[in-house]
């Protein structure tokens, strides 16, 4: 088995990785997963796509963004 195919595996690196708090369900990592290829396509970068797809996934806007950053990220879980 691959590592990446261990969901029990790769739930653990991803709260590590990105300093979760509550480990991604399933369906967060597929969501997260499915972004990180998407947006490595575009950047060609694969650790700032992977950043940028955890912050997606992972993180939900809390407060107004000015000048289109975000200000203030929370845990979505």
């Amino acid at each position: 088995m691959d590592r990446d195919e261990d969901i029990l595996w790769l739930r653990d690196e991803l709260t590590r990785r990105f300093d979760l708090v509550l480990r991604p369900s399933a369906g967060e990592i597929d969501r997260f997963r499915d972004e990180a290829v998407r947006l490595a396509t575009l950047v060609g970068d694969r650790e700032a796509a992977e950043l940028a797809a955890a912050r997606q996934v992972f993180l939900m806007q809390t407060g107004a963004a000015r000048d289109g950053r975000v200000t203030d990220l929370r845990s979505a879980a």
